[in-house]
């Protein structure tokens, strides 16, 4: 009997914005999966997740998510993906009620940035706290969520304890090469100033601030 996979996320791979998504689908069709995506009216998108055209994507796949999930076909497993932001929220919701497993694979983590950000400020702070309570619900209704890193495996778990997590790093263009966690490069020597990476440099994100940074090191040397 054929399986129906359905993949949540913006953007797809023939614009060359995405590497992994592609992957993803060659391994669900390996695996005997139909895959179908559900992406973005705009593939050309800006950097910056409150420009128009980032902001038309999320109302066009927030409109379109239900309809898809509920009237296109029998879906056997959905992966939703952090982009767009909190769409993961109504994913879960619709995939509960239909009974549907799903997948959560966790780039960015919205509302938690948003919680660490605006959580003091009055009323930004009690609507964030309403999406934290939606979002910690919403990661038990998951068969597994994929994190990043193992600071990203924990904030999640100490959020649900006993959550089902996979670690895996983000990758590049060939995933042919993958790099062991915790492994050291070799015969490098490290000089000058060492920068700790934090969080996810993607395409959809803003550069500008930490290139100034670099420039302004490198030229401090």
């Amino acid at each position: 009997m054929l399986k129906r996979a359905l993949i949540i996320f913006e953007t797809t791979e023939i614009q060359g914005n995405d590497w992994m998504v592609g992957d993803l689908r060659r391994g669900l069709q390996a695996d005997g999966f139909e895959v179908s995506h559900l992406h973005g009216c705009f593939q050309c998108i800006p950097h910056g997740g409150l420009k128009l055209k980032r902001l038309a994507n999320a109302l066009f796949m927030l409109v379109l998510l239900p309809f898809v999930l509920l009237f296109r076909k029998r879906f056997d497993l959905v992966i939703v993906r952090s982009t767009p932001p909190l769409l993961h929220l109504p994913t879960a919701l619709i995939c509960k009620l239909l009974r549907i497993p799903c997948v959560f694979w966790l780039m960015d983590y919205h509302p938690e940035m948003e919680k660490r950000i605006w959580a003091g400020r009055v009323v930004l702070g009690q609507l964030i706290g309403l999406l934290d309570v939606w979002d910690r619900w919403t990661l038990k209704t998951f068969a597994s969520v994929v994190v990043l890193d193992d600071a990203m495996d924990a904030c999640v778990q100490s959020r649900v304890e006993g959550l089902s997590t996979i670690v895996h790093p983000t990758w590049g263009q060939s995933s042919d090469v993958v790099v062991s966690r915790g492994a050291e490069p070799v015969g490098v020597e490290r000089q000058g100033v060492c920068l700790a990476y934090v969080g996810n440099f993607g395409r959809g994100h803003v550069w500008d601030l930490m290139v100034q940074v670099i420039e302004s090191l490198a030229a401090n040397q």
